[in-house]
């Protein structure tokens, strides 16, 4: 079933380009204007470079180089040798989560899209090709996440109490961290492989 998605995602024409139709395919080729039978040309040399980059995306995350990043970021967060500062409450402090999604969100967006993609292992609603889209799953999934929640709180609850809102504020914090330092060295080391050839910028202009 799930190869059947991917199938479906990458050969079947849809309407969510907006942000980078314009550039995969004036790196890929010249389609002409005006005709169905380009337009769904356009879509499927779109869907054939977003293939590309996600393959070469994950290749990359799962290098012996990466790898070894991946485990040294989480034997110093478990051990407690990198941290985000315990009075500073991801949920509550919003002036911290609004500069922690500005500067997410400083990535230029298809990047960033690539990058969370990877990092998380699925693919992103479409709504996400816009910088509301992404600025929500941020919100949702780097500066929340919904299995922690549920382990702390069985669904009863926003935020536990007690002493299992210690360990939820803890786990959460160390969550976001992780994310946030894979998706920069990751980025990082994508631009430099330019995962995404036709978008030049790492971060917007």
């Amino acid at each position: 079933e799930a190869f059947g998605h991917w199938l479906n995602f990458t050969f079947n024409p849809t309407d969510d380009l907006a942000v980078e139709n314009d550039a995969v395919v004036a790196g890929v080729g010249t389609v002409v204007a005006g005709t169905k039978r380009a337009s769904a040309h356009r879509d499927l040399l779109f869907h054939r470079e977003k293939a590309r980059a996600r393959n070469q995306a994950i290749h990359l995350y799962n290098s012996g180089e990466i790898k070894s990043i991946r485990l040294a970021v989480e034997e110093e967060i478990s051990g407690g040798k990198l941290s985000i500062r315990s009075d500073r409450d991801l949920y509550a402090d919003l002036s911290l989560r609004g500069q922690l999604i500005r500067l997410i969100l400083s990535y230029n967006g298809p990047w960033l899209r690539l990058g969370l993609e990877t990092i998380f292992g699925e693919i992103l609603p479409s709504d996400c090709n816009r910088k509301s889209g992404l600025k929500r799953f941020v919100t949702d999934r780097v500066l929340a996440d919904p299995i922690i929640r549920n382990k702390y709180t069985r669904g009863r609850c926003k935020v536990p109490s007690g002493i299992f809102e210690r360990r939820y504020k803890e786990e959460l914090r160390a969550h976001t961290l992780r994310i946030f330092l894979l998706l920069v060295v990751f980025l990082d080391r994508g631009k430099s492989e330019n995962l995404l050839n036709t978008i030049p910028c790492l971060f917007h202009s």
